[in-house]
């Protein structure tokens, strides 16, 4: 135990003595920092000196070469500014002058145009007149034309009318000729009451024929007288004509209306047209074509596609 306790104690006087060197290198080891940084301070002090000096010495020159450059610059700007001003001044002319030839240049190219203006008004004033004229006497033209067949249609109408008059009355009188053959073969020579004869009316050129009128008597026949003798009178035997019925002459077609049946033909022959085709082949006006047109489509007889006229499949004229 001795020998434990003497061997402990040397070395806790070893660990004390290793202590007290480690501890007096530490000092002299901060001892020589703190003189190195005290070194290293003051070393520093003296070059942020001369550092602030050269800076100082710095912003002066700086300072004078800003004052010298801004100088210069101002004498350089007023400079290029009068040079500007010139330049503008200049130009300003130049465009003024410029402006000036424009000005009149379009006051010339103004007066020319109205010139040719003029002149091209006239020329197609002259133009309108002359078609004007030309279209004047087409129409002129057309409408003696459609007068001359009109003329031509009615006086042909009026003869038909005549023809049919004339064959009504052949008709009478062959009718009574029979009535009178019939009459003496059943009566023999009894005496007869005639009847009044048929009045034919002579149609006028300048009546239509729809103011033609058919007379005939609607009377009939008297009975036939017997001799005296005392025999009875036997029964009397109506007149075997055939009561005829007078057809009224159909009227005389209106120019709308020959035209509308012109054009329902051309449409019929042609499975359709144009209305410039209708108007070039009839030779008819645009105002004519197209009240007709318009009439026929109202009387559902002809349709109108893109333009083009046909005939309505589902009419019938």
């Amino acid at each position: 135990m001795a020998a434990l306790r003497d061997q402990w104690q040397a070395q806790r006087r070893q660990r004390q003595e290793t202590m007290i060197e480690r501890q007096q290198a530490v000092q002299a080891s901060l001892a020589a920092l703190q003189q190195q940084r005290q070194q290293q301070a003051l070393q520093t002090r003296q070059q942020l000196q001369q550092f602030t000096n050269s800076r100082s010495q710095m912003a002066a020159q700086l300072h004078r070469d800003l004052r010298q450059f801004h100088d210069e610059l101002q004498v350089l700007v007023s400079d290029l500014r009068l040079d500007l001003q010139q330049q503008l001044q200049v130009m300003q002319a130049g465009v003024a002058h410029t402006l000036a030839e424009h000005r009149q240049a379009r006051r010339q190219e103004g007066e020319q145009t109205r010139a040719e203006l003029s002149a091209y008004v006239g020329d197609l004033q002259i133009e309108v007149s002359t078609y004007l004229d030309a279209l004047a006497q087409v129409r002129q033209a057309q409408a003696a034309e459609l007068q001359q067949k009109l003329s031509q249609d009615r006086q042909t109408g009026i003869e038909t009318v005549n023809a049919m008059f004339v064959e009504l009355a052949d008709f009478r009188e062959e009718l009574t000729a029979y009535r009178h053959t019939l009459a003496q073969a059943v009566w023999g020579d009894a005496q007869l009451i005639d009847e009044p004869a048929l009045v034919v009316p002579s149609v006028a050129s300048k009546v239509a024929p729809s103011q033609a009128k058919i007379v005939a008597s609607s009377r009939p026949a008297a009975a036939p007288k017997v001799a005296s003798g005392g025999a009875p009178s036997p029964t009397v035997i109506p007149s075997l004509e055939k009561p005829r019925v007078a057809k009224a002459t159909k009227p005389s077609k209106s120019k709308s209306e020959l035209i509308e049946e012109a054009i329902y033909q051309y449409l019929q022959a042609n499975t359709g047209a144009k209305l410039t085709e209708i108007e070039s082949t009839l030779e008819i006006n645009r105002f004519q074509a197209v009240e007709a047109l318009r009439s026929l489509i109202q009387k559902q007889l002809v349709v109108q596609r893109d333009r083009v006229y046909r005939i309505n499949e589902e009419a019938v004229l």
